[in-house]
């Protein structure tokens, strides 16, 4: 398992025997390669997009803009292209590198955030009007979802599932004399890729956002972290939830007196992985779905948050 212990920005690495090792120092900007094998990262100080390699412990600068600050990387689902959004530089848009030829292009157009398809050929790019399919070769897009305000989605692992977190109207009562730190909350919509049934995952009492989520691998649940509006990340109140699809019911996952975010699936859908924020000794948790167990996989002391990259498959 790779995992990221980001007040030192280190990529680190569990082994099956529960001891860690120290890959990397990168930046805040980084993704895994599908396969696990690779890790592209950014170095604001030079201004580089590196690409590490799991397999031979090799590093490679593939692209310096020295007037670039990254907004967010992403591997196509074959791990063959790497695209990613840059800021202040003059070329506006998606850079996209073919990891086999090293052959560069850019895309135009207006993205939020962008997340990898289930077809290889395609990224999704996320802004206001909704999720856009784009084809990486030519950079030709289509709108998949109309959602008012999207501001982040992603696939199912198979693609039966597009989910799409949307802004929720404001309901801040801030003037010029009493300003307001709160942040925006998010709605967690469910829409299905043929047929198009649309599901709004309900919010658990005591909650009004949804900070993050992810579907299980055999697209059986979700992992939702559900939050409530707040000054800071994650909040007064985070928990981890798993949504069924199938009969719509919510299950919490953490206990309710901890601050617990960023949930991931492991590969064979049983055991959701996620950070506890509850003070800087913040581990990684495992939680068995089957047994109900967690335990603790990393110790972070004073440097955590720990949060999760990655299986890797030396390590599962």
């Amino acid at each position: 398992m790779l995992f990221l212990r980001p007040i030192d920005e280190l990529v680190c690495l569990r082994h099956r025997d529960g001891h860690s090792e120290k890959l990397l120092k990168g930046g805040p900007w980084m993704q895994v390669s599908p396969g696990g094998n690779q890790v592209a990262y950014w170095l604001p100080e030079k201004h580089e997009l590196h690409v590490f390699s799991l397999s031979n412990r090799k590093d490679v600068a593939l692209h310096s803009v020295p007037d670039g600050n990254m907004r967010q990387i992403v591997w196509s689902s074959n791990g063959q292209a790497l695209a990613y959004l840059l800021t202040g530089t003059n070329v506006r848009g998606l850079r996209v590198v073919d990891m086999r030829s090293g052959a560069r292009h850019v895309i135009t157009g207006i993205f939020g955030t962008l997340a990898a398809s289930p077809d290889p050929d395609y990224l999704i790019g996320v802004n206001a009007e909704g999720v856009h399919r784009i084809k990486i070769a030519d950079g030709r897009q289509d709108l998949i979802a109309a959602v008012e305000d999207a501001a982040d989605g992603a696939y199912s692992p198979r693609g039966t599932w597009l989910g799409v977190l949307a802004s929720q109207p404001s309901t801040s009562t801030a003037t010029d004399d009493e300003p307001d730190c709160t942040g925006g909350t998010f709605a967690l919509i469910l829409q299905k890729t043929v047929a198009k049934h649309v599901i709004k995952v309900p919010f658990p009492p005591g909650f009004d956002s949804v900070l993050d989520f992810a579907f299980a691998p055999d697209e059986s649940a979700l992992a939702v972290t559900f939050g409530a509006a707040a000054c800071d990340y994650p909040g007064d109140v985070a928990r981890v939830y798993l949504f069924s699809l199938a009969s719509h019911k919510l299950n919490p996952i953490s206990p309710p007196d901890r601050l617990s975010v960023k949930a991931h699936w492991s590969p064979e859908s049983r055991v959701v992985i996620y950070s506890d924020y509850s003070g800087s000794d913040s581990p990684l948790i495992a939680f068995d779905t089957q047994t109900g167990q967690a335990t603790r996989l990393t110790n972070p002391d004073q440097w955590g948050p720990d949060e999760f990259l990655a299986w890797c498959a030396e390590a599962r």
